[in-house]
């Protein structure tokens, strides 16, 4: 378990907004079956940040998360 949702973050609602505003970074990858990781990025014009980074137990170690 990668421990996303603590009781502060409201990953329902990030994502909501993250896909209403800049959802070209708001990234999903899977394959025909099943999600290999996703990641919400920010960026500001000036700098941006990565949120959310998550790969799945299945390929984690592969290198999706570098």
């Amino acid at each position: 378990m990668c421990k996303l949702i603590v009781p502060w973050n409201y990953l329902h609602k990030d994502i909501a907004r993250k896909l209403q505003v800049q959802p070209k970074f708001f990234l999903v990858r899977y394959t025909q079956t099943q999600l290999i990781d996703s990641v919400i990025g920010v960026y500001d014009g000036h700098r941006g940040w990565i949120n959310y980074l998550a790969v799945h137990h299945n390929f984690q170690g592969r290198g999706y998360g570098e």
